[in-house]
């Protein structure tokens, strides 16, 4: 189960945590508030299970589609991070316990050449600053 999700660069979210209630979560808001895009990230999460990731980004239009454009001004990384924080009770199973919540970190980059971007990932149990160089890259 998703406890939390921490959006950044993300279609209309700049920089939003959202924490989910364990039980059912209602979405409500005026148009154009960010409802659809929320489900994008629980959809994109989904989808990394699978090596279709990639594509799925390149069906939305690539890193320029989905990459937030609110005040230029304001921005200072070429990225889009989307960070899950998953319940430590659902995950752990015989093979696998965990002391805390364990987190599911996606980092698209914009990059240049033919894809326009590269995908790291990285999973870690603490929240505190992942060490993102041993992650896992995606071409």
């Amino acid at each position: 189960m998703i406890k939390s999700i921490h959006l950044t660069n993300f279609l209309s979210f700049q920089d939003c945590k959202i924490e989910l209630h364990p039980q059912e979560n209602i979405l409500i808001g005026i148009n154009g508030s960010g409802k659809s895009n929320l489900l994008k990230a629980i959809n994109l999460l989904r989808r990394t299970i699978s090596p279709e990731l990639k594509n799925f980004i390149y069906e939305w239009g690539g890193f320029d589609a989905i990459y937030f454009c609110g005040n230029q001004n304001e921005q200072t990384q070429d990225l889009i991070s989307i960070e899950y924080e998953l319940d430590k009770d659902i995950i752990s199973d015989r093979f696998f316990s965990f002391k805390e919540s364990i987190f599911y970190k996606i980092i698209i980059n914009r990059s240049f050449g033919a894809s326009n971007f590269s995908i790291r990932e990285k999973i870690y149990e603490h929240s505190n600053t992942p060490n993102i160089p041993d992650s896992i890259y995606l071409d």
